[in-house]
Protein backbone atom coordinates (compact mmCIF):
# COMPACT_ATOMS: atom_id res chain seq x y z
CA UNK A 1 0.00 0.00 0.00
CA UNK A 2 2.78 2.24 0.55
CA UNK A 3 4.07 1.33 -2.84
CA UNK A 4 1.21 2.73 -4.38
CA UNK A 5 1.43 5.83 -2.24
CA UNK A 6 4.40 6.31 -3.53
CA UNK A 7 3.55 5.48 -6.81
CA UNK A 8 0.88 8.24 -6.64
CA UNK A 9 1.93 11.04 -5.16
CA UNK A 10 5.85 10.20 -4.43
CA UNK A 11 7.84 10.07 -1.65
CA UNK A 12 6.08 12.79 0.32
CA UNK A 13 5.58 10.44 3.40
CA UNK A 14 8.22 8.34 5.06
CA UNK A 15 7.54 4.92 5.61
CA UNK A 16 7.33 4.99 9.73
CA UNK A 17 4.98 8.54 9.10
CA UNK A 18 2.71 6.80 6.26
CA UNK A 19 2.50 3.95 8.87
CA UNK A 20 1.74 6.19 12.16
CA UNK A 21 -1.29 8.29 9.95
CA UNK A 22 -2.34 4.77 8.28
CA UNK A 23 -3.17 3.06 11.72
CA UNK A 24 -4.47 6.05 13.05
CA UNK A 25 -6.69 7.01 10.03
CA UNK A 26 -8.22 3.21 10.03
CA UNK A 27 -7.44 1.73 13.00
CA UNK A 28 -8.07 4.45 15.90
CA UNK A 29 -11.07 5.21 14.38
CA UNK A 30 -13.42 5.77 17.03
CA UNK A 31 -16.70 5.11 14.12
CA UNK A 32 -15.43 1.27 13.55
CA UNK A 33 -13.46 -0.86 10.95
CA UNK A 34 -12.68 0.58 7.65
CA UNK A 35 -13.96 -1.16 3.89
CA UNK A 36 -10.96 -1.25 1.78
CA UNK A 37 -10.87 -2.93 -1.42
CA UNK A 38 -7.68 -3.61 -3.57
CA UNK A 39 -6.81 -4.14 -6.81
CA UNK A 40 -3.57 -6.37 -7.38
CA UNK A 41 -1.90 -7.06 -11.20
CA UNK A 42 1.79 -8.82 -11.59
CA UNK A 43 2.27 -9.11 -7.87
CA UNK A 44 1.73 -5.21 -6.94
CA UNK A 45 -1.05 -3.52 -5.82
CA UNK A 46 -2.28 -0.93 -8.45
CA UNK A 47 -5.53 0.70 -6.98
CA UNK A 48 -7.66 1.06 -3.36
CA UNK A 49 -10.62 2.33 -2.32
CA UNK A 50 -11.22 2.57 1.01
CA UNK A 51 -14.47 3.74 2.73
CA UNK A 52 -13.81 5.09 6.42
CA UNK A 53 -16.63 4.67 9.23
CA UNK A 54 -18.52 7.71 10.37
CA UNK A 55 -21.29 8.17 12.49
CA UNK A 56 -23.97 10.54 10.82
CA UNK A 57 -26.91 12.35 11.99
CA UNK A 58 -29.60 11.89 9.16
CA UNK A 59 -32.98 13.41 9.55
CA UNK A 60 -33.53 12.16 13.56
CA UNK A 61 -32.00 9.25 13.60
CA UNK A 62 -27.86 8.35 13.81
CA UNK A 63 -26.52 6.01 11.42
CA UNK A 64 -22.80 4.59 11.03
CA UNK A 65 -21.54 5.71 7.19
CA UNK A 66 -18.68 5.76 5.38
CA UNK A 67 -16.38 8.44 3.89
CA UNK A 68 -14.38 7.42 0.62
CA UNK A 69 -10.92 8.70 1.00
CA UNK A 70 -7.29 7.55 -0.46
CA UNK A 71 -9.21 6.56 -3.45
CA UNK A 72 -5.73 5.40 -6.19
CA UNK A 73 -4.93 4.01 -9.33
CA UNK A 74 -1.40 3.03 -9.94
CA UNK A 75 -0.50 5.57 -13.08
CA UNK A 76 0.42 2.29 -15.06
CA UNK A 77 -3.54 1.33 -14.70
CA UNK A 78 -5.72 4.49 -15.29
CA UNK A 79 -8.61 4.45 -17.48
CA UNK A 80 -8.83 0.56 -17.22
CA UNK A 81 -11.62 0.38 -15.04
CA UNK A 82 -10.16 -0.25 -11.83
CA UNK A 83 -11.59 2.48 -9.80
CA UNK A 84 -15.07 1.54 -10.86
CA UNK A 85 -14.92 -2.42 -9.76
CA UNK A 86 -13.51 -1.23 -6.84
CA UNK A 87 -16.31 1.03 -6.16
CA UNK A 88 -18.37 -1.33 -6.59
CA UNK A 89 -17.50 -3.69 -4.46
CA UNK A 90 -16.86 -1.42 -1.64
CA UNK A 91 -20.25 -0.47 -1.92
CA UNK A 92 -21.56 -3.29 -2.09
CA UNK A 93 -19.89 -4.41 1.08
CA UNK A 94 -20.83 -1.09 2.72
CA UNK A 95 -24.75 -2.18 2.14
CA UNK A 96 -24.19 -5.44 3.11
CA UNK A 97 -22.57 -4.28 6.76
CA UNK A 98 -25.35 -1.87 7.04
CA UNK A 99 -23.71 1.23 6.42
CA UNK A 100 -26.04 3.97 6.31
CA UNK A 101 -24.75 6.44 3.50
CA UNK A 102 -21.33 7.16 1.63
CA UNK A 103 -19.79 10.70 0.82
CA UNK A 104 -16.79 12.25 -0.81
CA UNK A 105 -14.55 14.88 -2.09
CA UNK A 106 -13.43 13.13 -5.39
CA UNK A 107 -10.92 15.35 -7.32
CA UNK A 108 -11.50 16.50 -11.35
CA UNK A 109 -10.24 12.99 -12.21
CA UNK A 110 -12.18 10.46 -9.80
CA UNK A 111 -15.53 12.41 -10.31
CA UNK A 112 -16.29 10.70 -13.52
CA UNK A 113 -16.35 7.42 -11.45
CA UNK A 114 -17.88 8.29 -8.88
CA UNK A 115 -20.73 9.07 -10.83
CA UNK A 116 -20.89 6.17 -12.44
CA UNK A 117 -20.98 4.53 -9.52
CA UNK A 118 -23.83 5.47 -8.46
CA UNK A 119 -23.31 8.90 -6.35
CA UNK A 120 -25.43 12.06 -6.64
CA UNK A 121 -23.91 15.38 -6.93
CA UNK A 122 -24.55 17.42 -3.79
CA UNK A 123 -22.78 20.75 -4.85
CA UNK A 124 -19.74 22.84 -4.68
CA UNK A 125 -18.34 24.02 -1.34
CA UNK A 126 -18.42 26.99 -1.34
CA UNK A 127 -14.14 28.92 -1.14
CA UNK A 128 -14.15 31.90 1.63
CA UNK A 129 -10.74 33.89 1.56
CA UNK A 130 -9.75 36.80 3.49
CA UNK A 131 -5.68 37.85 1.77
CA UNK A 132 -3.46 39.48 3.50
CA UNK A 133 -0.61 39.65 1.21
CA UNK A 134 -2.17 40.78 -2.07
CA UNK A 135 1.76 41.05 -3.59
CA UNK A 136 2.39 37.58 -2.54
CA UNK A 137 -0.60 36.18 -3.92
CA UNK A 138 0.15 37.82 -7.28
CA UNK A 139 3.77 36.55 -7.87
CA UNK A 140 1.78 33.11 -8.10
CA UNK A 141 0.20 35.07 -11.52
CA UNK A 142 2.81 37.44 -12.31
CA UNK A 143 6.51 36.78 -14.28
CA UNK A 144 7.60 40.08 -13.60
CA UNK A 145 8.40 41.09 -9.93
CA UNK A 146 7.80 44.67 -10.20
CA UNK A 147 4.46 44.76 -11.76
CA UNK A 148 3.23 42.03 -9.10
CA UNK A 149 4.46 44.27 -6.29
CA UNK A 150 2.54 47.19 -8.20
CA UNK A 151 -0.74 44.95 -8.51
CA UNK A 152 -0.35 44.23 -4.75
CA UNK A 153 0.00 47.38 -3.52
CA UNK A 154 -3.25 48.18 -5.88
CA UNK A 155 -4.97 45.34 -4.99
CA UNK A 156 -4.43 45.64 -1.04
CA UNK A 157 -5.46 49.06 -1.32
CA UNK A 158 -8.92 47.61 -2.87
CA UNK A 159 -9.66 45.04 -0.12
CA UNK A 160 -8.57 48.06 2.98
CA UNK A 161 -11.70 50.17 1.00
CA UNK A 162 -13.67 47.36 0.37
CA UNK A 163 -13.46 44.39 2.63
CA UNK A 164 -12.67 45.77 6.21
CA UNK A 165 -13.28 43.77 9.06
CA UNK A 166 -16.32 44.88 10.85
CA UNK A 167 -15.73 44.58 15.04
CA UNK A 168 -17.17 41.77 16.66
CA UNK A 169 -19.79 42.41 18.81
CA UNK A 170 -19.45 43.34 22.44
CA UNK A 171 -19.70 40.11 24.07
CA UNK A 172 -19.22 40.28 27.96
CA UNK A 173 -17.77 37.26 29.87
CA UNK A 174 -16.48 35.27 26.59
CA UNK A 175 -13.37 33.86 26.77
CA UNK A 176 -11.26 32.23 23.38
CA UNK A 177 -8.90 30.45 24.20
CA UNK A 178 -6.44 27.68 22.57
CA UNK A 179 -7.11 24.41 23.95
CA UNK A 180 -4.78 21.21 23.04
CA UNK A 181 -8.00 18.55 22.95
CA UNK A 182 -12.25 18.78 23.18
CA UNK A 183 -13.93 17.87 27.17
CA UNK A 184 -17.32 16.83 27.55
CA UNK A 185 -18.69 19.85 26.71
CA UNK A 186 -18.17 19.04 22.83
CA UNK A 187 -21.04 16.57 23.16
CA UNK A 188 -23.32 19.19 25.16
CA UNK A 189 -22.65 21.76 22.53
CA UNK A 190 -23.16 19.21 19.34
CA UNK A 191 -26.42 18.07 21.06
CA UNK A 192 -27.83 21.59 20.44
CA UNK A 193 -26.47 22.68 16.99
CA UNK A 194 -27.09 19.41 15.57
CA UNK A 195 -30.99 20.43 15.88
CA UNK A 196 -30.07 22.84 13.28
CA UNK A 197 -28.99 20.23 10.20
CA UNK A 198 -30.34 17.27 8.72
CA UNK A 199 -27.16 15.53 7.86
CA UNK A 200 -24.23 16.20 9.48
CA UNK A 201 -21.16 14.22 11.15
CA UNK A 202 -21.51 13.47 14.57
CA UNK A 203 -19.40 15.67 16.07
CA UNK A 204 -18.96 14.37 19.81
CA UNK A 205 -16.00 14.68 21.67
CA UNK A 206 -14.17 11.51 20.48
CA UNK A 207 -15.00 12.23 17.04
CA UNK A 208 -13.21 15.57 17.43
CA UNK A 209 -10.40 14.11 19.81
CA UNK A 210 -9.52 11.83 17.00
CA UNK A 211 -10.22 13.96 14.15
CA UNK A 212 -7.88 17.06 15.40
CA UNK A 213 -5.99 16.16 18.48
CA UNK A 214 -4.68 12.81 17.70
CA UNK A 215 -3.29 13.29 14.21
CA UNK A 216 0.26 11.73 14.44
CA UNK A 217 2.61 14.60 13.03
CA UNK A 218 -0.06 16.94 12.23
CA UNK A 219 -0.59 19.93 14.19
CA UNK A 220 -4.21 21.42 14.43
CA UNK A 221 -4.78 24.57 16.64
CA UNK A 222 -7.96 24.75 18.05
CA UNK A 223 -9.34 27.41 19.72
CA UNK A 224 -12.51 27.45 22.06
CA UNK A 225 -15.43 30.10 23.07
CA UNK A 226 -16.73 29.77 26.38
CA UNK A 227 -18.89 31.95 29.09
CA UNK A 228 -19.14 31.37 32.66
CA UNK A 229 -18.18 27.58 31.77
CA UNK A 230 -20.17 26.69 29.12
CA UNK A 231 -18.91 25.85 25.49
CA UNK A 232 -20.37 28.51 23.05
CA UNK A 233 -18.33 27.53 20.03
CA UNK A 234 -14.79 26.61 18.66
CA UNK A 235 -12.37 26.72 15.47
CA UNK A 236 -10.12 24.43 14.23
CA UNK A 237 -7.56 25.89 12.12
CA UNK A 238 -4.05 24.55 10.42
CA UNK A 239 -1.00 26.44 8.63
CA UNK A 240 0.62 25.12 5.64
CA UNK A 241 2.67 26.19 2.49
CA UNK A 242 1.67 25.26 -1.38
CA UNK A 243 2.90 26.99 -4.24
CA UNK A 244 4.83 29.58 -2.87
CA UNK A 245 1.74 30.91 -0.41
CA UNK A 246 1.11 30.27 3.16
CA UNK A 247 -2.22 29.35 3.83
CA UNK A 248 -4.12 29.64 6.61
CA UNK A 249 -6.59 26.58 6.51
CA UNK A 250 -10.18 26.91 8.86
CA UNK A 251 -11.21 23.17 9.00
CA UNK A 252 -13.82 23.19 11.46
CA UNK A 253 -16.31 26.72 12.96
CA UNK A 254 -18.60 25.92 15.08
CA UNK A 255 -21.16 27.59 17.35
CA UNK A 256 -24.42 27.69 19.00
CA UNK A 257 -27.75 28.70 16.88
CA UNK A 258 -27.80 32.61 16.58
CA UNK A 259 -24.47 33.14 18.39
CA UNK A 260 -23.03 35.60 15.67
CA UNK A 261 -21.44 37.02 18.03
CA UNK A 262 -19.15 34.13 19.00
CA UNK A 263 -18.26 32.83 15.30
CA UNK A 264 -17.51 36.69 14.62
CA UNK A 265 -14.84 36.23 17.61
CA UNK A 266 -13.35 33.12 16.61
CA UNK A 267 -12.84 34.08 13.53
CA UNK A 268 -11.12 37.27 14.50
CA UNK A 269 -9.30 35.08 16.81
CA UNK A 270 -8.13 33.03 13.91
CA UNK A 271 -7.13 36.08 11.44
CA UNK A 272 -4.82 37.09 14.73
CA UNK A 273 -3.16 33.41 14.51
CA UNK A 274 -2.52 33.33 11.14
CA UNK A 275 -1.33 36.96 10.32
CA UNK A 276 1.44 36.02 13.30
CA UNK A 277 2.11 32.27 11.58
CA UNK A 278 3.11 34.55 8.04
CA UNK A 279 0.38 33.44 6.17
CA UNK A 280 -0.82 35.17 2.95
CA UNK A 281 -4.32 34.11 2.98
CA UNK A 282 -6.76 32.42 4.71
CA UNK A 283 -9.23 29.92 3.61
CA UNK A 284 -12.41 28.12 4.34
CA UNK A 285 -14.86 25.71 2.77
CA UNK A 286 -18.14 24.90 3.14
CA UNK A 287 -21.62 23.81 1.81
CA UNK A 288 -23.73 26.41 1.90
CA UNK A 289 -25.28 27.86 5.32
CA UNK A 290 -26.75 31.49 5.43
CA UNK A 291 -25.74 32.08 9.23
CA UNK A 292 -22.36 31.63 8.55
CA UNK A 293 -21.86 33.45 5.29
CA UNK A 294 -23.18 36.47 6.98
CA UNK A 295 -20.90 36.06 9.72
CA UNK A 296 -17.72 35.46 7.44
CA UNK A 297 -18.86 38.62 5.24
CA UNK A 298 -18.63 40.40 8.35
CA UNK A 299 -15.43 39.13 9.37
CA UNK A 300 -13.54 40.56 6.63
CA UNK A 301 -14.00 37.10 4.27
CA UNK A 302 -14.93 37.17 0.42
CA UNK A 303 -16.48 34.63 -1.55
CA UNK A 304 -14.33 33.31 -3.93
CA UNK A 305 -16.54 31.57 -6.75
CA UNK A 306 -13.44 30.65 -8.81
CA UNK A 307 -11.78 28.52 -5.92
CA UNK A 308 -14.81 26.64 -5.18
CA UNK A 309 -16.27 25.44 -8.06
CA UNK A 310 -14.51 22.38 -9.08
CA UNK A 311 -14.41 21.38 -5.37
CA UNK A 312 -17.42 18.84 -5.32
CA UNK A 313 -19.40 16.86 -3.17
CA UNK A 314 -20.99 13.67 -3.49
CA UNK A 315 -23.16 11.18 -1.57
CA UNK A 316 -24.48 8.30 -1.78
CA UNK A 317 -27.21 5.83 -0.05
CA UNK A 318 -26.22 2.19 1.09
CA UNK A 319 -29.50 2.07 2.66
CA UNK A 320 -32.56 1.81 1.55
CA UNK A 321 -34.15 3.27 4.72
CA UNK A 322 -31.94 6.47 3.26
CA UNK A 323 -33.61 8.64 0.06
CA UNK A 324 -31.71 10.03 -2.95
CA UNK A 325 -33.18 12.91 -3.01
CA UNK A 326 -32.56 13.46 1.12
CA UNK A 327 -29.19 13.50 0.50
CA UNK A 328 -28.79 15.23 -2.77
CA UNK A 329 -30.36 18.31 -1.46
CA UNK A 330 -27.46 20.72 -0.44
CA UNK A 331 -29.47 22.86 1.96
CA UNK A 332 -30.10 19.15 4.17
CA UNK A 333 -25.89 19.16 4.85
CA UNK A 334 -23.27 20.46 7.26
CA UNK A 335 -20.66 20.40 5.57
CA UNK A 336 -17.15 21.84 6.28
CA UNK A 337 -13.10 20.98 5.00
CA UNK A 338 -12.83 19.41 8.42
CA UNK A 339 -15.37 16.43 6.69
CA UNK A 340 -12.61 15.67 4.42
CA UNK A 341 -9.85 13.80 5.27
CA UNK A 342 -7.49 16.37 4.47
CA UNK A 343 -4.79 16.55 7.31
Amino acid sequence: MLELYRAVYGETLGRDEWLEQWRWKYRRNPAGKPVIWLAEAGGRLVGQYPLNPVRMKVGEEIFTGVQMVELMTHPDYRRRGVSLALARKALDEARDRGLGLAYGFPNRMAYPTHMMAGYADVGATAAWIRPFNAGNILKRRLKSGLLAGAGGAFAGAILKAFYREVAAPAAEGLSVSEVASFDGRADELWGVVSRQHRIAVVRDMGYLNWRYAEVPGVKFTIYIAEKAGKLLGYAVLKCEEQGGLVFGRIFELVVLPGQGAVARHLLHRAGEHFQRAGADLIIYRLLGNRAYNRYLRKGGFIRAGWLGSRARFIARPASPDIPVALLAAKENWFVQSGDSDAV
